[in-house]
């Protein structure tokens, strides 16, 4: 069962809407769970960053080490991607350098409860707003999303019943 490119595209608009209604500039995203939710994309970021910044309108941005941007394109050919050089990246190409690009003139942001200290810390000079906006729309679903639960439990009943 896959989840259909339309569903992504609904979950960005409805969370862009949900920017422009907390007025801030922008979302930046870094847990995988938010990051798989608006996109499908799965990663293991281990000790690198893997940011997602979303305005109340255009495309969505990531922000990954550079091993990781033809996976992206393939993966998320929606987004917009730029990369960082890793550790250690020369000046000007390591992640805090190209957050604060990514960021551009965004000074009011919205991050998720989760957002590490380390990128916390990167936001310096920027009022950012602790608010939980995908938390919040992954906990009403979508018709597409009630259809994808109910055949999961479908098959769910049939396993049981046979396992009977």
């Amino acid at each position: 069962m896959r989840i259909p490119a339309t569903e992504y595209q609904d979950r960005l608009t409805r969370l862009q809407a949900s920017v422009a209604a907390s007025d801030v500039d922008a979302c930046l995203l870094a847990s995988r769970e938010s990051i798989f939710y608006l996109t499908g994309v799965s990663y293991e970021p281990l000790e690198r960053p893997f940011l997602m910044l979303v305005r109340p309108s255009g495309p969505l941005r990531l922000l990954a080490p550079v091993m990781e941007q033809v996976h992206l394109q393939e993966r998320a050919p929606q987004a917009l991607v730029s990369t960082y050089r890793e550790y250690p990246a020369p000046p000007g190409e390591g992640w805090p350098d190209q957050l604060a690009a990514l960021l551009g003139d965004c000074a009011r942001l919205a991050i998720e409860p989760s957002l590490p200290q380390e990128i916390a810390d990167g936001l310096q000079g920027r009022e950012a707003h602790m608010l939980p906006l995908v938390e919040n729309l992954r906990g009403i679903k979508s018709p597409a999303e009630v259809a994808m639960i109910r055949l999961a439990a479908r098959y769910a009943d049939r396993a049981v019943e046979r396992v009977i």
